[in-house]
């Protein structure tokens, strides 16, 4: 059976290596109206670590999983009144600007941290 902690654990490694990937990307001038605020992309992005981790966890078929995280995006991108079209032009103009990319991502492991405390109190 796989715990919480290893979920949080393999969740940190993915947030790592996105951090090194988007460190070596190519820097975008210029920021669009559409381009969502840092401290609300990191709660979004909490969101979906959570759902992936949800999600990858009840070990579902192919088609299946694919069916659950774009419904989990979808009805996360509904709660924050966004597109997903916003979506990814905010991500693409975060993975261009690695040290926004790095104050967002240090903010959601902070929230996923905190996510992980109220879990293991309630339980």
């Amino acid at each position: 059976m796989i715990s919480c902690k290893n979920i949080f654990k393999k969740c940190l490694w993915s947030i790592c290596l996105l951090s090194i990937l988007i460190s070596c990307s190519e820097k975008k001038e210029g920021l669009s109206s559409a381009i969502i605020a840092e401290d609300k992309m990191a709660e979004i992005l909490t969101d979906i670590h959570i759902a992936e981790a949800y999600v990858s966890y009840k070990n579902l078929q192919a088609d299946f999983l694919k069916q659950n995280i774009s419904n989990a995006y979808h009805l996360i991108f509904k709660n924050y009144q966004i597109s997903e079209e916003q979506f990814e032009e905010s991500f693409d103009y975060y993975s261009k600007n690695p040290d926004k990319m790095v104050k967002v991502y240090d903010q959601v492991l902070i929230n996923l941290s905190k996510k992980e405390a109220e879990s293991a109190s309630h339980s």
